[in-house]
């Protein structure tokens, strides 16, 4: 006997159907498939039929391993060769009881596959820092369910983060360096300059200054001390010089030397001597403090104080006094009486123009030298000032009564000496004008002489006066009065008028008195003589 067998799927309908001989076993039909689910087997034992048989196939519901959650905890990072690796990581979530593993991957591109990293399985891997260059790092990460019914494994892959591993900066510059308000560098700061100079007053205390690096891995300390960069920082005036090193990343040093000058009142130049001029250093000039004074010292032989155009500007700004001096004169001069146009000289010469005769004569009078100020900004001859110039003539110690004397200049056009003025301070007599010219030291009454307003008689020529007592009586001829009368005054008159120097002494004019009074008693012994 033949029994029929069926078979149903998971949804009751026939799978298949098939005839088994008495005692015989059911051929077993390929595995039905139902969605979600996953066959088991069939409900009853088909191996022995002995009656027709329907078979059922059992399914159960299919639960696979659920793909882990994978969130980067940062997408990009970056670090310097040779430094502390940087950290990658993932966190990894899953919702069933797996177990998850890490395969990490390196690329040198954002979307092609990379080489899997070996020993790298856990969360986070340490990105070497050996080599120069962007690199791609992500994971795989892995669930393995084993009470799944479904896939026991499932996977997720991170996205790709993104790491940058530079060459360590050999930048060692700063970018900037501000100094506290009335203080300067010299010259401007430069990132490539490397040496300075600070001028600073008496007045000054403390130094602030800002340095502010180029590179922000870079590290800054001043006179060993390490600083914050940007953020102001203050030394003490009295130190020599200031320090400012900065230290690359790469351990490259740049020292930044800023050398302390004390400024001065009063500088007396080292100046150059060149024939007949003397040039001065532009040195002596930057250690002098604002409203200072610049000493020159000419030569004997030296007539011009040269300056360039650049070291007369700097003396303009701070609002010097140029002090050109002789042995036997000297001039004071604000440097505000200039600006551009060129290269100053000052010219100091001892007059000597024999055309000039009359000042020429003066020198016989004049206390000291005459000289001829004279000054040229390039071709230009400046004879006028806004600021008053000072004139300094150092009087001798042999010289009496100096405080009488006074300062004056020769008038080209009057042909005259015309006053300065002056006071004597220290030995010399010093005044001020807005003007150049020819000038000298004289006593105002050889002024008047010189000028022509006051004529001083010689002495007369020694005559023998003989004694009446001697003289016979009968040789006097007997006058009338009105003649006797004009004997004395015809003998008053001198024969000759020439002008005496003006610093003859009054003994002069006693003499005179005495020779007019001898002469009047002659005259009336020779009146009284005919009544005798």
């Amino acid at each position: 006997n033949e029994y029929e067998v069926t078979f149903l799927d998971g949804d009751g309908q026939v799978w298949h159907t098939t005839n088994v001989k008495h005692g015989s076993k059911a051929t077993v039909p390929a595995d039905p498939t139902k969605d979600g689910y996953l066959f088991t087997g069939w409900d009853v034992d088909f191996t022995s039929i002995t009656s027709p048989l329907t078979v059922t196939a059992q399914f159960i519901k299919k639960i696979d391993a659920v793909k882990p959650v994978v969130q980067v905890k940062t997408t990009s990072d970056e670090a310097f060769q040779g430094d502390a690796s940087p950290i990658v990581s993932v966190e990894a979530t899953i919702e069933d009881s797996g177990k998850l593993s890490y395969e990490w991957y390196k690329s040198t591109s954002s979307t092609e596959a990379g080489q899997k990293i070996a020993g790298a399985p856990s969360s986070e891997y340490a990105v070497p820092t050996n080599n120069v260059g962007t690199f791609y790092y992500y994971v795989t990460v892995t669930n393995t369910n084993e009470q799944a019914t479904g896939e026991q494994k499932a996977a997720t892959t991170s996205e790709r983060i993104k790491v940058d591993i530079k060459k360590k900066s050999n930048n060692a510059l700063l970018s900037n360096l501000t100094i506290g308000e009335n203080l300067a560098l010299s010259p401007v700061f430069e990132q490539n300059q490397y040496e300075y100079k600070m001028f600073i007053s008496p007045s000054v205390t403390t130094i602030p200054f800002t340095p502010t690096k180029m590179n922000k891995y870079a590290k800054v300390e001043v006179n060993g001390q390490l600083v914050e960069s940007g953020k102001q920082t203050k030394v003490d005036a009295d130190a020599e010089s200031i320090i400012i090193t900065v230290t690359a990343q790469d351990s490259t040093k740049q020292q930044y030397t800023i050398n302390l000058v004390n400024l001065v009142k009063e500088k007396v130049a080292d100046v150059i001597v060149k024939d007949k001029s003397v040039e001065v250093n532009t040195e002596d000039i930057e250690v002098l403090d604002q409203n200072g004074v610049l000493v020159t010292n000419l030569t004997d032989k030296s007539e011009n104080v040269s300056l360039k155009e650049e070291q007369l500007e700097q003396l303009r700004r701070k609002q010097a006094i140029i002090q050109s001096k002789k042995k036997d004169a000297a001039l004071s001069i604000p440097a505000s009486n200039f600006e551009g146009g060129g290269p100053l000289h000052i010219l100091m010469t001892l007059f000597e123009d024999p055309q000039q005769q009359q000042v020429e004569k003066a020198k016989e009078r004049a206390v000291g030298s005459i000289y001829k100020f004279m000054i040229k900004q390039g071709d230009k001859v400046i004879s006028i000032f806004e600021d008053p110039i000072e004139i300094a003539f150092p009087i001798d110690t042999t010289v009496e009564n100096p405080e009488e004397l006074k300062v004056y200049y020769f008038n080209e056009e009057t042909k005259k000496w015309e006053l300065i003025g002056g006071e004597l301070i220290d030995r010399s007599i010093v005044a001020r004008t807005n003007h150049f010219s020819v000038f000298g030291v004289f006593h105002p009454d050889d002024i008047l002489v010189l000028n022509g307003e006051q004529q001083v008689e010689e002495e007369q020529p020694s005559e023998e006066v003989k004694d009446p007592e001697e003289e016979p009586i009968n040789e006097q001829p007997t006058k009338e009065p009105n003649e006797q009368e004009e004997t004395p005054v015809k003998q008053e008159e001198p024969t000759k008028q020439q002008e005496l120097p003006n610093t003859a002494t009054n003994m002069y004019n006693w003499i005179l008195i005495g020779i007019l009074l001898l002469l009047a008693g002659i005259t009336i012994r020779i009146i009284k003589q005919p009544n005798n």
